[in-house]
């Protein structure tokens, strides 16, 4: 009812039957049922002729696909009951890992997801551009060094800004202390005339 040994095989697997039991028999050598797991298969046959149900051809394709082929315990089974041993990422190209991943997730859930990935992790990583990559991160380091030396002109202009601040002051200190010399030399002659003045008005007083 679910062939899948390709995924064309699953897409076109029958779709008309619609009530098909697996009856304690079906093993002619007379092997206990239970080895043959009959209850797995009855239950991939109901999924199966539950699903044809639709009607619609390819939306029972479709979702044979996503439940079988996509769900890594029932494709497993499944599998093991008809000898198959390839996995069926091998047949998906790259470029549509993303969907595949999409629609695992959303119908099967993170740990069908999780799964998905490490089998399909070789495929994701073939669609990899890696000249593309390369550029990226060049672009990146580019953007990065286009940052600092912002921050070094900016820097320098602030350093530059504050030595001319530093060179006004220190030029009026320089003033301020030629000035300050001037009138050091002013003050002693001032003096030394005082005292001149006063010798000379004691010697005329007396």
């Amino acid at each position: 009812v679910i062939d899948i040994s390709s995924i064309k095989a699953t897409l076109q697997s029958n779709y008309t039957l619609e009530d098909v039991k697996v009856v304690e028999d079906i093993n002619p050598d007379g092997v206990d049922p239970d080895e043959i797991e009959t209850d797995i298969i009855q239950r991939h046959i109901d999924m199966a002729v539950d699903t044809n149900s639709w009607r619609d051809p390819e939306e029972i394709g479709r979702e044979k696909m996503i439940e079988a082929q996509l769900h890594s315990v029932n494709r497993a089974e499944l599998a093991d009951l008809q000898g198959v041993g390839h996995s069926v990422y091998s047949e998906i190209d790259p470029l549509h890992l993303p969907e595949v991943l999409f629609w695992i997730s959303a119908r099967h859930g993170q740990g069908e997801l999780f799964v998905a990935l490490k089998s399909s992790i070789i495929g994701l990583f073939s669609r990899v551009d890696m000249k593309k990559c390369l550029q990226k991160q060049a672009a990146y380091h580019e953007a990065r060094i286009a940052d600092h030396e912002a921050d070094i002109a900016y820097y320098r202009a602030v350093i530059d800004k504050h030595a001319s601040i530093i060179a006004e002051h220190g030029a009026k200190i320089e003033e301020l202390n030629a000035r300050v010399a001037l009138m050091g030399d002013s003050d002693e002659n001032v003096t030394e005339g005082m005292k001149t003045h006063d010798s000379k008005r004691r010697r005329v007083d007396g």
